[in-house]
């Protein structure tokens, strides 16, 4: 099982792990281009936020047909949204349509002090119960195992 870690890594290693790692899978590559325009339009929005990515996509199965992400954001952050960062924030967790859109399969919620909960799932080296989550700072986006650090989100 992968240690639970404040360890930090770039997104492209996401792609390394996730999607480079299985040659022979023919819908990894589709659901990574969904999952990096989600990300562009959560920065093209200014949205701070963590990332958890969980499901089939972050296990060994050859070919997930989406990525569950959980977009969490600080209370402080969602209070000082503006209408258009509202506006994403509320496609992401009420409009099933960014499904097709971009192979995601996304959930909203706000954390409580920018310190988000842990669920269990399997990470896709070890092959055992864990998770994955992406966190936004000044250097861009990391990826991390287990809890993410307390700041990062506000």
């Amino acid at each position: 099982m992968v240690e639970e870690s404040k360890t930090l890594f770039c997104i492209e290693q996401v792609q390394l792990l996730l999607v480079d790692f299985f040659t022979d899978s023919t819908t990894r590559s589709r659901v990574m281009r969904g999952f990096r325009s989600l990300v562009r339009e959560l920065e093209g929005a200014g949205i701070t936020a963590d990332l958890r990515l969980q499901g089939s996509f972050v296990t060994e199965e050859l070919n997930p047909d989406c990525l569950d992400v959980e977009v969490i954001v600080s209370q402080d952050f969602y209070d000082s949204c503006s209408k258009d960062q509202l506006a994403l924030l509320h496609w992401i967790r009420d409009d099933n349509t960014i499904s097709q859109t971009h192979l995601c399969s996304c959930q909203f919620r706000i954390g409580q002090g920018g310190r988000t909960g842990r669920s269990r799932d399997e990470f896709v080296i070890h092959v055992e119960p864990d998770e994955l989550y992406l966190t936004r700072d000044s250097t861009g986006w990391r990826l991390g195992a287990g809890m993410p650090p307390e700041s990062g989100t506000g």
